[in-house]
């Protein structure tokens, strides 16, 4: 009995000692500039920042975990223009969990032309690409 519980023991610590916690890896990042259009009136109350943070973020990750991702993302914080023809340029640094930076680039390139939800408002994506 004892040489069985010390078999045991000897085999549970070589397991535990062998199982290192793998964090959660965050695809590689690319920075990303969009031409928006808003498809509704933007009121001056409407967040923008939070806007096309939830636009980029959201559509991105849903995007991606179609495409295998596993559903997490980072978004380092949209800054945009505001451009005399109503359309706002955003620029953004994104990543999607399990894609490279290229994958994400292409999911965010092939938006050109989709309507695409905000938090309040959808937008149309005039243009956009990513280095």
């Amino acid at each position: 009995m004892f040489f069985r519980l010390a078999t045991v023991f000897v085999t549970a610590t070589a397991i535990a000692a062998s199982t290192v916690p793998v964090a959660r890896q965050v695809g590689a990042a690319t920075t990303c500039t969009l031409v928006l259009t808003p498809q509704s009136p933007v009121s001056s109350s409407t967040n923008l920042l939070a806007e096309f943070n939830l636009l980029i973020g959201r559509n991105l990750v849903i995007e991606a975990e179609g495409e295998g991702g596993d559903g997490s993302g980072n978004n380092a914080g949209s800054t945009f223009t505001t451009n005399a023809d109503g359309t706002f340029t955003v620029e953004d640094t994104v990543s999607a969990g399990g894609e490279t930076a290229a994958e994400t680039a292409a999911i965010i390139t092939g938006w050109v032309g989709e309507i695409k939800d905000g938090f309040t408002i959808n937008w149309l994506v005039d243009a956009a690409s990513c280095n």
